[in-house]
């Protein structure tokens, strides 16, 4: 049921600048749209996260991967729902979106 998906993966099925520049305005789009629906929403990206955190998502050392589900599980107890925005290649992140995602959107042009 919808009402069991607390975390949705954004997953770009390429890297071009147009679908980028269209990912971008999507991810607002739809994290506007909930809000004003009272949808308490958070919008992750690796981009974020790693301002957010100080830490090379790239790299995860144990204590860093640790330090990263505590926080994911910390932001999800908050928020009603987690959009997190894949990255456009294979990376630790676009892996962890996918593991946790209760819904994966692919999007393409």
């Amino acid at each position: 049921p919808a009402r069991d998906v607390r975390t949705v993966c954004l997953l770009p099925l390429s890297s071009g600048k147009d679908l980028s520049r269209a990912l971008d305005y999507m991810c607002g789009a739809l994290h506007r749209a909930l809000q004003l629906m009272r949808v308490r929403t958070l919008l992750l990206s690796s981009g974020s996260l790693h301002e957010e955190l100080d830490i090379a998502l790239a790299t995860f050392a144990p204590f860093g991967e640790i330090e990263l589900s505590l926080h994911l599980a910390a932001l999800e107890s908050r928020h009603q729902l987690l959009l997190c925005r894949a990255d456009p290649f294979p990376s630790d992140w676009t892996r962890r979106c996918l593991r946790n995602a209760d819904l994966v959107l692919l999007v393409g042009l």
